[in-house]
């Protein structure tokens, strides 16, 4: 994520690099835990417990990384690959947990949780959500949270990935509609 936000000039100074790592990976691991877990979670009582402990201390440790620079993004007011690996996670931990995520990350987060809102209504952001440039679907549907959850306030949609940029060295010379992945998202 570091080497495509530095080819896409989304990355922090030098100065900042290394809570930049730390953040970012303290996103990954509570996005990829939550996934894992979710597929053991039967119960709401269980996905609750879930949230409110594991998923929460990732949280506030997410949100004191955030607190570390002044800006409504990790850095100031430019994107930088922190802030794409958080909405990347957030939409996941989201759709797998649905509002029992949504209250806690505002309640324990809410500078990550403003964060993630802002990354989302960029406009090309918000367009690659609403399905624009097409592809496959990410989360598979028996991670639903609505198998345990009451659907959340808004809109329970699948996120799509365009298939030929699943991994991160084909991203740097993928193509959507003739148009290099890179300067789609350079112009994030």
């Amino acid at each position: 994520m570091e080497a495509l936000g530095d080819h896409c000039q989304y990355n922090v100074p030098a100065k900042a690099s290394d809570k930049a790592r730390q953040t970012m990976l303290n996103i990954y691991d509570i996005q990829m835990e939550s996934v894992e877990k979710r597929g053991s979670i039967k119960t709401k009582d269980e996905a609750l417990k879930f949230v409110n402990t594991r998923v929460k201390q990732f949280f506030e440790a997410i949100e004191a990384g955030y607190k570390n620079f002044e800006g409504p993004l990790f850095y100031g007011s430019h994107p930088s690959f922190v802030d794409f690996q958080l909405l990347g996670a957030t939409i996941q931990i989201r759709f797998v947990f649905g509002h029992v995520f949504d209250s806690m990350i505002s309640q324990f987060a809410p500078t990550v949780a403003a964060a993630a809102s802002i990354m989302a209504e960029r406009p090309r952001i918000a367009e690659f959500i609403s399905g624009k440039y097409a592809g496959e679907p990410v989360f598979p549907p028996s991670l639903d949270h609505n198998d345990l959850i009451e659907s959340f306030a808004t809109e329970n949609k699948l996120y799509y990935w365009p298939i030929k940029a699943r991994n991160v060295l084909p991203i740097l010379t993928a193509k959507m509609g003739g148009v290099e992945l890179t300067q789609v998202v350079a112009d994030w």
